[in-house]
Order: structure tokens, then sequence, then C-alpha cells
């Protein structure tokens, strides 16, 4: 009998310290009823920029830039922002 040897190559990466804002982001654009989900690699990326909405904005024009076409940066932004602040309230 030949025993195969099973490795797991994948590994669950450490979570992300932006986890519940990412988290709380993908529930607000949910609760809006859109499909888009924030990555919290790209979230990480833009982490300096200090106003959450402009910060929102950024995600999503580096995520979805397709997005920009039908939706004005700063729309997308302060709706999603202000959604995430109502589920975190």
């Amino acid at each position: 009998m030949i025993r195969a040897s099973i490795r797991h190559h994948h590994r669950h990466p450490p979570a992300s310290p932006y986890a519940r804002d990412v988290d709380a982001y993908n529930a607000a654009f949910e609760e809006l009823g859109v499909e888009w989900q924030l990555d919290a690699a790209v979230y990480a990326r833009h982490v300096d920029i200090a106003d959450p909405s402009v910060r929102l904005a950024a995600c999503i024009e580096a995520q979805y830039p397709h997005l920009l076409k039908a939706y004005d940066r700063a729309f997308i932004g302060d709706i999603a922002s202000a959604a995430a602040l109502r589920r975190a309230a």
C-alpha cells in the first residue's frame, strides 16, 4: 500500500489590522444592495488617507475603476461611509 502525503500549501493569512473596518464597509455595501467587496490589502494601501470618505473612494477607484464611469468618486465614498458609520453605531 502506498501512502500519499498531503501537504497544505495554503495558509490563512494573519488577520488584517483593518478587518473590522473592511467588514463594516462590506456590510454597508450589502446594505446598499451592491455586490462590491472591499479588499483588505487595497484598504491597507490607502489607510494613510485621513478622511474616511476620501479613503474609501480611493479604495473603490483602485479596486473597481469602472464604477467611476457610472458614479461620482465622492458620492461612492460618502454613501458607503455613512452606511458603515450607521452599522458601527
